[in-house]
């Protein structure tokens, strides 16, 4: 399935290319105009054909996935027979460092909070 996902995006690109490249050969013979190197000639198909690109790999996490086959199990498993060796040395990482009046705990916790403009 892997390989016909990659088939897919690679022809889509090709047939972006193709239909880019014929509407601007049409549009030439319609405007007469001539266009004499090959950097001219596949400017604007190869645009819009990255574009493309950008937009169909876009939720990949690497543009190169396309010619790259993933591994199915990158981290090897390894069973640690050991305890953890080292015990958790904070149970309470932070302390309740909010004065008396403002701590909910204590019984306080009234923040005035004032959202009219000043009268000036």
């Amino acid at each position: 399935m892997l390989l016909f996902e990659k088939l897919k995006d690679f022809l889509i690109l090709i047939f972006t290319f193709g239909i880019i490249y014929w509407f601007q050969q049409v549009d030439d013979k319609k405007r007469c105009k001539k266009r004499d190197n090959i950097y001219d000639t596949i400017k604007l198909p190869l645009l819009v054909t990255s574009i493309v690109g950008l937009i169909l790999f876009w939720e990949k996490k690497n543009i190169f996935t396309i010619f790259v086959q993933p591994l199915q199990n990158p981290l090897p498993t390894i069973n640690n027979p050991l305890p953890n060796p080292l015990p958790n040395p904070l149970p309470n990482p932070l302390p309740n460092t909010l004065p008396n009046n403002l701590n909910p705990q204590l019984g306080g916790g009234e923040l005035n909070v004032f959202t009219e403009l000043p009268e000036w």
